[in-house]
């Protein structure tokens, strides 16, 4: 490998560890989120005082609703923000390789195309806010509501069931504590009592969302870097260190180990022409890698070649798109 596909690849690295950290730090938000909305659902439900009436029940059904719709656009905000910032942390991979170059051999490259290095591509960014990066085109706040929905229909069959069981305010007010917070343990006895739970756990849809499109935008932006670097040849299909672990020893090998072995295209195992990469599944942890041949030094050269007139039909068409 070149040691400049090694510098695009270590800098690549470190976007990765700045993502998964941002993508950690939401999901400690998003546990905030439902942590106060619990609190606030059982709270609301001690004031019955153990009376539960029919006309107490429809109202607190409204109350419900009222509390998930403020979650949902706390919720849709959130993802909505992450996935931006996921875009500009893929895109700074290959801002901060042009960068390097233009310092490390005082190139003056025009700031305009720097500055192009660094833009994250906001027409994709877009398709998957509002689901036409997905096959059955539903949008991020589509997604949530439904989630929320599951919730509702959750809830009201805790407390049905609870009621029809003639349980004691106080347990009812124990098991919808259970099932809101998403901090709270589910034991075996709980789950055997209310066995049609749409969410075992009711943070799980929403922190899979954010992880999911957090990873799709940040491999977007990955490939749109690629196709937007005069030198990048190919992608490689880097399987995730944690894969054998995660996947291949408990369920077996999936489509990942597929492009990680075998030369669809003639380009070396795991290497996919940049416009025909895979798309990642949900949840996956694997890396798609740019594979540069020149060095730096060759690329260096011939960029100051370039800047100083000599006609180079591809950095000239770099140079259109920027």
């Amino acid at each position: 490998m070149s040691n400049s596909s090694n510098l695009y690849n270590n800098l690549l690295k470190d976007a990765i560890e700045n993502r998964n950290k941002l993508s950690n730090k939401t999901i400690v938000e998003i546990r905030k989120l439902y942590d106060n909305v619990a609190n606030d659902l059982v709270k609301k439900l001690s004031t019955a005082k153990g009376g539960f009436t029919k006309a107490w029940l429809a109202d607190y059904e409204r109350y419900v609703r009222y509390k998930m719709l403020e979650l949902d656009n706390e919720l849709i905000g959130l993802t909505r923000d992450s996935i931006k910032s996921s875009a500009e942390i893929a895109a700074s991979v290959q801002g901060d390789f042009i960068n390097y170059i233009n310092n490390k051999y005082n190139l003056n490259i025009d700031n305009k195309i720097i500055q192009f290095a660094y833009n994250t591509n906001s027409k994709v960014i877009g398709q998957i806010i509002q689901g036409d990066f997905y096959k059955d085109n539903r949008s991020l706040s589509d997604r949530i509501w439904t989630y929320s929905n599951g919730t509702m229909k959750d809830i009201q069959y805790v407390l049905a069931k609870g009621m029809a069981e003639q349980k004691s305010y106080l347990e009812m007010i124990k098991d919808l504590e259970k099932y809101v917070s998403p901090g709270a343990k589910k034991d075996w006895e709980f789950n055997k009592v209310y066995p049609n739970l749409k969410n075992k756990r009711v943070d799980y849809n929403a922190q899979r969302l954010l992880r999911t499109s957090m990873n799709h935008m940040f491999y977007c932006q990955n490939v749109d870097n690629a196709k937007n670097n005069p030198y990048a040849e190919a992608m490689h299909w880097q399987l995730s260190a944690e894969h054998g672990v995660r996947q291949v020893n408990r369920f077996g090998e999936d489509e990942c180990d597929d492009y990680a072995n075998n030369d669809y295209y003639n380009l070396g195992q795991g290497n996919f022409p940049i416009n025909k990469v895979p798309v990642p599944h949900p949840n996956c942890l694997c890396t798609q890698t740019i594979i540069i041949s020149k060095s730096l030094d060759e690329i260096g050269r011939e960029l100051g070649q370039w800047i100083n007139g000599k006609d180079i039909k591809y950095l000239d068409e770099w140079l259109k798109v920027a």
